[in-house]
């Protein structure tokens, strides 16, 4: 068989600040299409992991590599034609308020893209379309809930089509009802688009119900501790650090 296509692959990866060890010996890869999560315990490192994948911060030693590129290069090429091949859904939506939806995602789409205002605006009704937001284009992030939101900062994120989509705590704060939908967002636009979703989150829920495979990271061994599907992963890993992340599912499980 062919050797699976490797979008991401990260390679002995330390990252440090000063004299604090935030994470050590990183090793895994991401594969084209799939939905893969970074998940750990609070403190664990997962969101300053996701800064180093998206280039906001260099890694203290070990390479990330993007599309068989090193991400180092990159960045010295142009980092502006990194941000093309990724997007980047954040934990707290960070949609501007002075702005429409409409104008939100209009907005990196007119930066970085040659086309008149007017294409740029059909586009961003088609992307809050693909989010179930039809009709609210003219609404500013005051006025819709907070699932509304999360839709409003991943039609942003998949504004110029990205290879890769990362998605920071992407149910976090929502209410179960309102959390599977989202989930169900997210694999159905991993399927229509072919876009390669990275999530950064603690619902187990998410978890089992869209991820393919994961990475847990633990605060205490400063590395990864499991890595696989979340099935195999919650079935067969006997590390009682892994077993104790796990208990709420366990729970569940058992009707408890």
């Amino acid at each position: 068989m062919m050797e699976k296509d490797k979008i991401i692959d990260v390679r002995d990866v330390k990252i440090q600040f000063g004299e604090t060890l935030i994470l050590k010996d990183i090793n895994f890869s991401v594969y084209r299409g799939e939905i893969f999560a970074i998940i750990g315990g609070s403190g664990s490192g997962k969101t300053v992991l996701l800064k180093h994948l998206i280039g906001l911060l260099d890694a203290y030693t070990g390479n990330i590599m993007i599309e068989n590129n090193n991400l180092k290069d990159i960045k010295e090429r142009s980092y502006n034609v990194f941000l093309n091949k990724i997007g980047v859904a954040f934990q707290y939506g960070a949609l501007l308020a002075s702005m429409t939806l409409e104008e939100n995602i209009t907005l990196p789409i007119m930066e970085h893209k040659k086309i008149d205002e007017s294409v740029a605006q059909d586009i961003a009704r088609w992307k809050l379309s693909l989010v179930d937001l039809n009709g609210y284009e003219k609404y500013y992030p005051s006025d819709i809930s907070g699932g509304m939101k999360k839709r409003a900062s991943i039609a942003r994120a998949i504004a110029l089509n990205p290879a890769i989509l990362f998605l920071d705590e992407p149910t976090s704060g929502l209410d179960p009802v309102t959390s599977t939908e989202i989930d169900e967002l997210i694999k159905r636009l991993n399927k229509t688009l072919n876009t390669t979703m990275i999530l950064i989150t603690h619902d187990i829920e998410t978890v089992f119900s869209i991820t393919d495979r994961i990475i847990l990271l633990d605060k205490v061994d400063k590395t990864i501790i499991a890595e696989g599907s979340p099935q195999d992963v919650y079935n067969t890993n006997k590390n009682e650090r892994v077993i104790k992340f796990f208990e709420r599912k366990r729970k569940g499980l058992n009707g408890n």
